[in-house]
């Protein structure tokens, strides 16, 4: 579950954030996926307003609990 500021959703869409979430976390790479959501957010900001919103962005794993 991905929960995040405006800054985030102004320019990246939800379909293009939980694929890119779901590659990092198929590779291993969990604590990149927060990076990697801000960044391309902030280039983004950078391109299309010439200033950077704050964002904010919270990364929620849930995993199917273990058959007893």
């Amino acid at each position: 579950m991905i929960v995040a500021s405006d800054g985030l959703w102004e320019f990246i869409s939800s379909q293009y954030a939980v694929e890119t979430v779901g590659q990092l976390l198929e590779n291993g790479q969990i604590d990149d996926a927060c990076n990697r959501l801000t960044e391309e957010s902030t280039l983004l900001w950078e391109c299309n307003e010439g200033a950077v919103d704050d964002t904010t962005i919270v990364l929620v794993i849930l995993k199917k609990p273990a058959e007893f």
